[in-house]
């Protein structure tokens, strides 16, 4: 049986632990972060919906069995106000130009690169 394209058990579980283990704030001026009660956050990018989770070069695509995306993990977080406003023009615009996936060939997702005008 081939194994290609075939996610590794646990692997997903061990990737999480490690991105969070493996953040590291930079940067903190003006004391951003953490983020005061009530205070808006504007996500900016159509990736906040279209999750781009492909390599260019030798890595190819990527086999997940699931994948969420900023915005939604984001709006889970009670914690977070997300700017309606901001997001709403990225809804409207993502609808009007939808994500070009190239025709599912291998690094020819064009619309991952689309900027909102």
């Amino acid at each position: 049986m081939s194994k290609i394209g075939v996610p590794i058990e646990g692997f997903s579980d061990f990737s999480r632990q490690v991105a969070a283990e493996g953040a590291v704030l930079l940067k903190n001026d003006d004391h951003t972060l953490p983020l005061k009660p009530a205070e808006k956050v504007a996500v900016f990018g159509r990736i906040q919906y279209d999750y781009y989770r492909s390599g260019t070069g030798s890595g190819g695509s990527v086999n997940v069995l699931y994948t969420t995306n900023l915005i939604d993990s984001l709006l889970e977080d009670k914690t977070v106000t997300i700017d309606e406003e901001v997001l709403e023009a990225y809804q409207t615009f993502i609808k009007k130009q939808p994500f070009d996936d190239g025709g599912g060939a291998w690094a020819a997702e064009l619309g991952s690169k689309k900027r909102c005008r």
